[in-house]
């Protein structure tokens, strides 16, 4: 099982890198945050709320 998960960590490093470098993706995933913020508001959640809740869910990568 460790050998599997060493595997899978290198394969997202790598994902990662390629990523790094892809302005298209970060403008997207800017824009997907920002439509995600604007629902939150008009759900119901408060400004301080809904900017807790966006920072609390980063771009959906952890790093170590």
């Amino acid at each position: 099982m460790d050998a599997e998960i060493e595997r899978i960590k290198e394969r997202l490093k790598d994902i990662l890198k390629a990523l790094e470098g892809d302005e298209e993706f970060f403008k997207l995933t800017a824009s997907c945050t920002k439509k995600f913020y604007d629902a939150l508001v008009v759900a119901g959640f408060n400004e301080g709320q809904a900017t807790r809740i966006v920072a609390g869910q980063g771009i959906g990568v952890k790093g170590s």
